[in-house]
C-alpha cells in the first residue's frame, strides 16, 4: 500500500507499507529402533558358608559369611570391555535386628562380578498370612511380632526363601533388528507490514510563483528557503540555491519549477556545480503507479536559461520557453529533453557531452539556427535525436537560417549523431562546417525528415578541416538540392563513409550534388557506398551531379547505383559531370577514370 507522493523539505517522497514474508521451516525426524534383549546365567559355581554368631542370637541373628566363586562371564560369546572369567574370594556379614529386616554387606575379590568390590543390601521379610494358624494370632499380630527383637527358632531359618543370585546373570543386547525413520516438515510463513518513507528524489530546490499546490508545495516568496514548505518564487533564486548547494555537497541538485503562472524572468546559471531544471509536468513515478508531477509545464515568457561561464552539468527537462532561448557555454555535460520552445532556439558552445532529445522548437529568426552547436577546442560528443524543428523559411544569407547547425573550428573535434529529427521550413535543414586544418568532425546523419528547405536538405561543408560523415536513410522533400557535399580548400578532406538509402523528392537543381570546387588549390572528396538512393521528381536538373575544378580529386568507391525517376520532366539527367579549368576531368569510379556521364556503369 502506498500514499500519493508529496514534497517535503528538499525531497519528493512517498509513504509505503512494506510487506515482508519470512518462512520458517522446521524438520522433525523420528527414529524407531527395535532391539532384542536377553538374560542368561553365567556358567560356573559359587560356594559360601555362613556362621551364626552365638550369644547374639537371643536378640538378633548375626551371620559371618565366607566363600569362593568362579564364572564364565561370556554367555553370548566374545564381548567387548571387561569380560572373561570372573573368580575370587568373598566375605561378608548379615545382620537381622528383627525377624522382618535383613541387612547385609559382602566383599568380592573380583569387582567384575557385581561391578564393585562391595555389595550392600536391605531386605524385608514380612508375614502375610491372614488366617489363624492355631496360635490365636491374627495378621496384624504377626506383622507386629516380626518387628520385635527376639530369638528365632531353627524352624524359621529352615523355611527362609531362596534368593536368586542376580549377580550371576549376564544381560546383553543382540544386533539391531529394525529401524524406522519418519521425517515431518512444517513451514510457517510470518507476514509483517512496516511503514516506511521512500525518497523518490532528494536534493531538490522548489520554485513556485503561484499559490499552494496541494502536494506539499506551498506558495513561494522572495524570502523562501527553497524547501517545499518555503519555496522561492523565481527561477534565478532556485538556480542560485541549487548551484551553491551542489558546490557545497559535491552532488547534483535539482530545481523543481511549479507551473501555472508564467515566469517572466529566467535564470543565469552561476559558475561551477551541477544543476538540473525539472518542470512540474515531468512525472516522478512511485510505487503502485502513483505519480508526482502531472500538472502544466512551467512557462518562461521571454525568459532565458543562460550561462556563459559553465560548470559540471546542466539539464533542462519539461519547460515551455517562449520567444527566448537556452544558451549554454562550457559545460561538461548538457541534457535538454522534453521541452517546448515556441519562437525560441538552442545554442551550445564547447560542451563535452551534449544530448538534445524530444524537444519541439519553433524557430526564432534572430538566431542562425533552431539548434546550434559550436565547438572551438577539446572533444565534443553530441546526440541530437527525435526533435521537431519548424522554421520560417526566410533566406537570410549563407550562414543563417539552419534547422540544425554544427560549426567546428580551431583545434576542436566533434562526434555528432543526428537521428530521427523532423525539420521543416529552413534555408538548410541540417548543416555543418569544419573550418581550419586542425579541426575535425565525424557525423552520423540517419533517419531524419527534412521538408521545404529553401536551398539544401543536408549540406556538409568542409573548409580546411577534415570531415567524415555517414548519410543514410533520410527523407528530403521539396528542396532545390537534396544533399550537397562540398570541399572548398586545398587543405583537409571530405570523406563520406556511406551515402545510401536516402529518399529525395522534387529537387529542382540536383538530388545529390558532390562539389569539389576549391577557392584555393585543389579539393579532395571521397564517397564510399554511393548506392541505393531513390531520387524522384527532379525536373530539368540532375539526379546526381558530380562537380570539380582543376586537379581536384573526386573519387567514388563502390557502386554508383541509384534509382532515378526523371518525371515529370524527361529532360532531367541521371548523372551530370561538370568541370572547370584546363586539366582532365579526373573523376574516379573505383579507381577508373570517368570522363563523361556515358562512361558511368
Amino acid at each position: 500500500m502506498a500514499s500519493d507522493p508529496y514534497a517535503a523539505g528538499n525531497t519528493i517522497s512517498q509513504d509505503v507499507n512494506v510487506t515482508s514474508f519470512a518462512t520458517t521451516t522446521t524438520s522433525t525426524t523420528t527414529i524407531e529402533q527395535l532391539f532384542r534383549l536377553y538374560e542368561e546365567g553365567m556358567e560356573g559355581w559359587d560356594v559360601q558358608a555362613s556362621l551364626l554368631v552365638p550369644g547374639l542370637d537371643r536378640w538378633m541373628d548375626v551371620f559371618l559369611i565366607g566363600g569362593y566363586y568362579s564364572f564364565d562371564n561370556q554367555p553370548f560369546g566374545p564381548q567387548t570391555g571387561g569380560t572373561g572369567n570372573v573368580e575370587g574370594w568373598k566375605a561378608g556379614v548379615e545382620v537381622r535386628p528383627v525377624p522382618a529386616v535383613v541387612l547385609n554387606a559382602t566383599w568380592y575379590e573380583d569387582e567384575r562380578y557385581v561391578g564393585s568390590d562391595w555389595l550392600y543390601g536391605l531386605r524385608l521379610e514380612i508375614p502375610f498370612e491372614m488366617g489363624d494358624l492355631g496360635d490365636g494370632k491374627g495378621f496384624w499380630d504377626r506383622v507386629g511380632e516380626s518387628f520385635t527383637p527376639r530369638r528365632r527358632h531353627l524352624a524359621e531359618r529352615l523355611v527362609e526363601p531362596v534368593r536368586r543370585q542376580n549377580e550371576a546373570i549376564k544381560i546383553g543386547n543382540e544386533t539391531e533388528d529394525q529401524v524406522d525413520v519418519n521425517t515431518s516438515v512444517k513451514r510457517v510463513t510470518k507476514v509483517s507490514i512496516t511503514p516506511r518513507r521512500i525518497v523518490m528524489q532528494d536534493d531538490v530546490v522548489f520554485v513556485n510563483n503561484g499559490g499552494a499546490v496541494g502536494n506539499g508545495i506551498e506558495a513561494g516568496s522572495a524570502s523562501g528557503t527553497g524547501t517545499a514548505e518555503q519555496p522561492v518564487d523565481t527561477l534565478q533564486a532556485g538556480a542560485d540555491l541549487a548551484v551553491a548547494n551542489s558546490i557545497a555537497t559535491n552532488r547534483l541538485w535539482h530545481v523543481y519549477t511549479q507551473g501555472g503562472v508564467d515566469y517572466t524572468t529566467g535564470a543565469i546559471i552561476p559558475a561551477g556545480g551541477s544543476v538540473k531544471f525539472i518542470g512540474s509536468g515531468t512525472p516522478f513515478v512511485g510505487m503502485n503507479g502513483k505519480v508526482f508531477g502531472t500538472g502544466a509545464s512551467p512557462t518562461l515568457a521571454g525568459a532565458y536559461i543562460n550561462s556563459l561561464v559553465g560548470g559540471n552539468y546542466v539539464g533542462v527537462f519539461g519547460y515551455n520557453i517562449q520567444n527566448a532561448a537556452i544558451n549554454l557555454w562550457n559545460f561538461q555535460t548538457v541534457e535538454i529533453i522534453g521541452n517546448t520552445l515556441p519562437g525560441s532556439f538552442l545554442q551550445f558552445i564547447d560542451p563535452t557531452f551534449l544530448t538534445v532529445e524530444n524537444n519541439t522548437i519553433s524557430y526564432n529568426p534572430i538566431c542562425i539556427a533552431g539548434i546550434v552547436v559550436s565547438v572551438h577546442s577539446g572533444n565534443t560528443q553530441a546526440t541530437i535525436e527525435n526533435n521537431t524543428i519548424v522554421g520560417y523559411a526566410v533566406d537570410n544569407g549563407q550562414f543563417t537560417d539552419k534547422g540544425i547547425a554544427f560549426y567546428v573550428s580551431d583545434t576542436a573535434s566533434l562526434t555528432a549523431s543526428v537521428t530521427h529529427n523532423t525539420i521543416t521550413g529552413f534555408r538548410t535543414g541540417i548543416w555543418s562546417q569544419t573550418h581550419l586544418a586542425t579541426a575535425s568532425m565525424n557525423a552520423t546523419i540517419t533517419g531524419n525528415t527534412v521538408s521545404g528547405a529553401l536551398k539544401h536538405g543536408i549540406n556538409i561543408y568542409n573548409v580546411f578541416g577534415t570531415t567524415t560523415a555517414s548519410i543514410t536513410d533520410n527523407i528530403i522533400n521539396n528542396s532545390p538540392t537534396g544533399i550537397l557535399l562540398e570541399d572548398y580548400e586545398q587543405v583537409g578532406h571530405l570523406n563520406i563513409t556511406a551515402l545510401g538509402g536516402n529518399e529525395i523528392r522534387d529537387s529542382t537543381s540536383a538530388g545529390i550534388h558532390v562539389d569539389a570546387m576549391p577557392v584555393v588549390g585543389d579539393a579532395s572528396i571521397t564517397v564510399n557506398g554511393f548506392d541505393g538512393n531513390l531520387i524522384s521528381g527532379t525536373p530539368a536538373g540532375a539526379h546526381v551531379r558530380l562537380e570539380k575544378s582543376g586537379t581536384s580529386i573526386l573519387s567514388v568507391l563502390g557502386t554508383l547505383n541509384n534509382t532515378a525517376t526523371p518525371t515529370p520532366n524527361p529532360d532531367a539527367t541521371g548523372v551530370t559531370l561538370d568541370v572547370e579549368g584546363t586539366p582532365t576531368l579526373n573523376f574516379l569510379l573505383n579507381g577508373v577514370l570517368i570522363n563523361t556521364a556515358v562512361d558511368v556503369p
